[in-house]
């Protein structure tokens, strides 16, 4: 999923009713993509936005998310598949907000597998394939080692 308000200039909420239920709290002008519906049983069936101006947002599923071989890098929220085999990875951020990075592989757990605030740069165990949420302010970047 892909939420956008580019001309945001105050508080911008989007919430569902699943189980990830706060997926953007921010101000100013935003764009994020999100992985949603990963649990069983916990479908999103409603979403709220508050925001002080035009907003999308834009449902598709896991094929539209780009596939990645090797290191990947970006900026912001952002959502990727990372395609290789691997069982550690170096993370890098340069926001100066919440850094997160989540896993989904191929079991039903989604680990939590950086959780940090600021710049951040370090070796995490993370194993892939898996599809992975990035949450960031900044530039980030992921290496399998």
């Amino acid at each position: 999923m892909t939420f956008e308000c580019a001309t945001c200039t105050s508080n911008t909420v989007l919430k569902t009713n699943g189980r990830d239920s706060l997926l953007v709290n921010t101000i100013g002008p935003h764009r994020g993509q999100y992985v949603v519906n990963t649990s069983d049983g916990q479908i999103i069936t409603q979403m709220t936005v508050n925001a002080d101006a035009a907003w999308t947002i834009t449902v598709a599923d896991l094929t539209t998310v780009p596939v990645v071989a090797g290191p990947a890098s970006g900026s912001g929220d952002s959502v990727i598949v990372m395609s290789g085999d691997f069982s550690v990875a170096a993370l890098t951020n340069d926001g100066d907000s919440n850094f997160v990075v989540q896993e989904f592989g191929t079991s039903s757990f989604s680990p939590l597998i950086a959780n940090e605030i600021g710049a951040y740069s370090g070796t995490v165990e993370m194993e892939g394939p898996a599809v992975v949420q990035v949450t960031s302010n900044g530039a980030w970047s992921i290496t399998p080692q």
